[in-house]
């Protein structure tokens, strides 16, 4: 089999991170998830629940596309899921974008960070806050289509813990650039 683009899918079951940079979260609270989330044995069938991470900073201009491919190729899966945005101190439209697209999904759900902390730190802080079977971490700027999350999640139903992507060229960059990214 053959994925593309760098996305990744991790099997959480009972696992994850309890240190967390500060965030502030829109939407539901970390305890009611984390309440949501103890106990709760993995599910791979049909009531999976899939937490998508999307760590970000100034994406106004994408995140309407975005929100839209993520929600149809979801909205297509056997299985109920949350999209996690995590807020990297962005200083455009972003937050604004979400808070009114969150009103129209509930399934959306917004964490501030209190300052830039980058991107490791936010996906960091959306798997603490995840509450999912399974988490999928992607960028905002859709040079991963989110038409390959059917295939990753059909790996993880398969019995994989980890699925992770390769993309043998990009657009734009170089071998060298490739080796090291």
């Amino acid at each position: 089999w053959r994925v593309l683009p760098p996305l990744g899918i991790m099997a959480m079951p009972g696992a994850g991170f309890r240190s967390r940079p500060q965030a502030t979260v829109k939407g539901d609270s970390m305890a009611e998830n984390e309440q949501q989330a103890e106990g709760r044995e993995t599910v791979m069938g049909e009531n999976a629940l899939v937490s998508m991470i999307f760590s970000f900073r100034n994406e106004e201009k994408v995140l309407p596309d975005l929100i839209e491919r993520v929600e149809a190729v979801l909205s297509g899966q056997p299985l109920d899921y949350e999209l996690i945005f995590i807020n990297d101190d962005s200083n455009d439209g972003s937050l604004d974008l979400l808070m009114s697209a969150r009103a129209k999904n509930p399934r959306i759900k917004i964490l501030n960070m209190s300052r830039c902390f980058g991107h490791a730190e936010c996906v960091k802080a959306g798997m603490a806050y995840a509450s999912g079977d399974a988490v999928i971490s992607m960028d905002t700027d859709l040079q991963d289509p989110p038409e390959l999350i059917p295939e990753l999640i059909a790996k993880w139903r398969d019995g994989a813990e980890v699925v992770y992507t390769v993309r043998p060229r990009r657009k734009g960059e170089n071998a060298f650039r490739m080796l090291i990214t």
